[in-house]
């Protein structure tokens, strides 16, 4: 019997919700901990109940960075901040310590970034604003848009927090010319000091960051700029203790068998550097509502063995995601699409004081899909068929055009792209996704069984498209 694509009467929103529920009882599900490894062992148990056979936990080595030691004090006095991630790094391997005691301070304009290599930086900590660009997704490579009610029109106040303007070249010349430390201030920010990122992947400079940033809110960082104005001789004291080892990165999956031996992976990921609803539970939730729709179809119906995954390191290395693609090939496995969801988000904007609104409608929804055989219109068809609004279409040229981008595709299908394996992938990428306030209150409850039925619809037709249709 041939599957009719509309048949997905199965999906339940509340369901959804409850698997999101579950992964947001731990702070963080960061690789190499022990609330990493329950959170993979929860993702087991959700894939056997889902129905899919030869559920395994997979481990494989990822090098972590964990912050043993991060204190910030001006003038004696404790200073909230945080440790920017991939900073304060000093070898590879092991641990790297910055123990600094009466620093002298200096202020640099975030635009100054010439004037840092006039002065004499050595053993002093540099303060500087950090800077993002205002996002307008229009300025994007997006070759599509689907806002039928003016989505991409609407004025908001957000920021490509993600790819910082001026804060890189500030940091290496504060680091050639000798600084020991620096204090960013995060100025298109929400009005805080904690923010999770990494800029390691960005950079282009020979070398680790070695020096430790730590970012302070905007209005910490008036009150810092005042002090060391109204006071010269106003110094720091800043102690980071950061290790850096390999542990284990622990992917889950799971099977559903099909007609032929080729395989589907759709995948997610279950690591998170907070409660992660968003980022990336609300994922997770997608692929374990997709998994137990096709485990309980007939063999018949499914055209290519199924592979279910939710990968690990995605906030350290992507060696889980690397080495997971490594063991299909030595095993020889054909994988020939890869479905990856993550990130169903409401919309953030910001207030004037830089104070989050958040609305229930969704963030911009961004689909990459390989540009072949009609698969990128084909998906995009799809998700403005499903209602899926705020989308726009990233085309990704395919391994042998001359147009193709090894790093084009920013999502966790990124590894499946660089090796020439199509892609589908959506993702949205909310200004909170690396902060503490992606909570169970930000994911786009409503966003959740569309999402599954047009991923639903998408593999039924991938089957067609590539020549496993009945």
């Amino acid at each position: 019997m041939k599957m009719k694509a509309n048949n997905t009467s199965n999906f339940s929103k509340e369901q959804m919700m409850e698997w999101v529920k579950g992964f947001t009882k731990w702070p963080h599900r960061m690789t190499g901990t022990s609330e990493g490894k329950e959170s993979a062992e929860y993702v087991a148990n959700v894939f056997r109940k889902c129905g899919l056979k030869d559920v395994k936990l997979e481990s494989v080595d990822s090098l972590c960075t964990e912050v043993s030691k991060s204190s910030l004090k001006i003038d004696g006095k404790e200073i909230k901040a945080f440790l920017s991630n991939g900073t304060n790094r000093k070898k590879r391997l092991g641990k790297s310590l910055t123990n600094v005691k009466g620093a002298k301070l200096v202020y640099l304009e975030e635009s100054d970034f010439a004037s840092l290599y006039q002065q004499d930086l050595a053993g002093k900590i540099v303060i500087s604003g950090v800077r993002f660009a205002p996002h307008i997704w229009k300025n994007t490579p997006a070759s599509d848009f689907y806002g039928p009610n003016g989505e991409f029109d609407r004025k908001r106040k957000i920021y490509n927090v993600y790819m910082p303007e001026n804060y890189i070249p500030n940091y290496f010349a504060a680091m050639e010319k000798g600084a020991v430390g620096f204090i960013g201030i995060l100025k298109d920010f929400m009005d805080q000091y904690y923010y999770n990122e990494d800029y390691t992947y960005v950079i282009e400079h020979d070398g680790f960051m070695e020096i430790p940033t730590m970012w302070v809110s905007a209005e910490q960082g008036k009150e810092l700029v005042t002090k060391v104005q109204e006071n010269p001789n106003a110094t720091g004291d800043l102690i980071v203790e950061t290790i850096s080892e390999y542990r284990e990165a622990v992917n889950v999956m799971g099977i559903v068998e099909g007609c032929s031996e080729d395989v589907v992976v759709v995948h997610s990921h279950h690591d998170a550097t907070g409660e992660g609803a968003v980022q990336d539970a609300s994922g997770m939730s997608v692929v374990f509502a997709l998994a137990q729709y096709f485990s309980k179809l007939p063999k018949e119906e499914i055209k290519t063995n199924m592979l279910f995954l939710s990968t690990d390191s995605h906030y350290t290395d992507y060696e889980g995601h690397d080495k997971f693609l490594d063991k299909r090939k030595a095993e020889g496995s054909n994988i020939v699409m890869d479905f990856c969801v993550e990130h169903i988000a409401k919309e953030v904007d910001l207030d004037a004081n830089n104070e989050m609104i958040i609305y229930n409608r969704p963030e911009t929804r961004i689909l990459y899909a390989t540009d072949e055989q009609g698969l990128a219109d084909m998906a995009f068809d799809a998700f403005c068929r499903h209602g899926l609004t705020h989308t726009m279409l990233f085309r990704a040229a395919p391994l042998g055009d001359a147009a193709f981008d090894p790093e084009f595709v920013c999502t966790d299908a990124y590894a499946f792209h660089e090796r020439g394996i199509p892609v589908i992938s959506l993702l949205s990428a909310p200004m909170y996704l690396s902060h503490r306030s992606d909570t169970i209150d930000k994911v786009y409850g409503d966003g959740l069984v569309p999402a599954a039925e047009t991923y639903a619809e998408l593999i039924i037709r991938v089957w067609d498209k590539l020549g496993y249709g009945s």
